[in-house]
Parts: structure tokens; C-alpha cells; sequence
């Protein structure tokens, strides 16, 4: 199972233990198992794997030159966050 505590997810696959706070947002994105996604944090079309906390307030995929700096982006604009990434 998964915990969505008031948070917004659309067009995406969680597996299982991961965790989408209070006013985070997960749009046409893969989270993987274990991954827990802080208050108020947006992601949109990133792969994120097992593992990974996203800070509160963290924004991913809206701004892909400021993604190329901390992670791999596909050629067609895909986040891609490594296993126990430490952000």
C-alpha cells in the first residue's frame, strides 16, 4: 500500500511504500518502492527509484535546465532519479 495524505497524484504508477504528503503534487510519473515525497513538493514526468526522499518544497520537472544540474534528463524530457539519491 501507499500513503496519499492530501496530496494530488495524476496519470502516474506508485508502488508500494511510497508516501505523497499534505499539497505535493505527482503528475505522468513513476515512483518506485519507498519513495516519500515532502509537503508541498511538485513533480512532473520524473522515474524516481527505490528510495529517494524528496524534501518539502522540492520542485522536479518543470525546469529541465535546473534538473540537468542535480540529475539525468532524457532526450525527451524525462526526470531520471537514481536509487537512494540523496537530494
Amino acid at each position: 500500500g501507499c500513503i496519499v495524505a492530501g496530496g494530488v497524484i495524476r496519470d502516474s504508477i506508485l508502488c508500494p511504500e511510497v508516501r505523497v504528503n499534505s499539497y505535493s503534487e505527482v503528475d505522468q510519473s513513476v515512483l518506485f518502492e519507498g519513495v516519500d515525497v515532502g509537503r508541498r513538493a511538485k513533480i512532473r514526468r520524473a522515474i524516481i527509484d527505490k528510495d529517494v526522499e524528496i524534501p518539502p518544497d522540492t520542485v522536479i520537472g518543470y525546469d529541465l535546465e535546473k534538473d540537468r544540474e542535480r540529475f539525468t534528463v532524457s532526450d525527451n524530457g524525462i526526470v531520471v532519479i537514481p536509487k537512494g539519491e540523496d537530494l
